[in-house]
């Protein structure tokens, strides 16, 4: 974040919530170009594969970038009273830029305020459409903490010894893709507890890294 930036005090302003308009990251031309997004074939990339649908992956690596570099706007906007309509609304302006075969409904959509404990940090948790393939997401978390904001995600996986389902938790910051290793339960109570425990382990490490430019 930019030294000159603060993090709201509060979930969100009384004043008018800036339009989810006002952030280039959402505007019709910049949603049709997308150069942004990780688009390499490769599994290592964790981005678009024959598995992935591109609405699902495409609005996780959006949604964080917009977060990371702007985390003012992106609390402002999706923490407000019209948090959820504006979720709908970026989901339905990237869908329209997809071919029809691509496009995922805005199905279980959500937005969620949450604290870790009576003076934690502050959780924006957003639901998406529920996952189908390897490496969408259910949840995305962006993690308020003093000076600055971590994004979160609950991604759908496989197991590498015998391909059964499992979840895991990753983050997206500004130099690329930290694996913190497999996640917790695909229900939110579970992902925030999980994202409480890692926030509060100083000894954390992740078990990768994969570098990507999302800020």
């Amino acid at each position: 974040m930019a030294p000159s930036q603060s993090m709201p005090t509060a979930w969100f302003r009384t004043t008018d919530v800036k339009s989810i308009d006002s952030n280039p990251w959402f505007k019709r031309r910049d949603l049709r170009s997308l150069e942004r997004i990780p688009t390499d074939s490769t599994p290592t990339a964790f981005a678009m594969t024959d598995t992935t649908r591109a609405h699902h992956m495409k609005a996780k690596y959006m949604l964080a970038s917009s977060a990371l570099q702007d985390p003012v706007w992106f609390v402002n906007t999706f923490a407000a009273d019209s948090g959820e309509e504006a979720l709908r609304k970026f989901w339905r302006l990237l869908g329209e830029d997809l071919p029809a075969e691509d496009r995922v409904e805005a199905e279980g959509l959500q937005v969620d305020r949450v604290r870790l404990g009576a003076d934690g940090p502050k959780l924006l948790v957003l639901t998406l459409p529920a996952p189908r393939k390897r490496n969408e997401a259910y949840y995305l978390a962006a993690a308020l903490l003093p000076g600055k904001l971590r994004f979160f995600c609950l991604e759908s996986s496989v197991s590498a010894t015998d391909g059964s389902a499992m979840t895991v938790l990753a983050e997206l910051a500004p130099e690329g893709r930290y694996n913190w290793g497999p996640g917790s339960a695909a229900e939110i109570r579970d992902f925030v507890e999980s994202l409480g425990a890692l926030l509060s382990d100083a000894d954390a490490r992740p078990l990768s890294f994969v570098e990507m430019q999302l800020a």
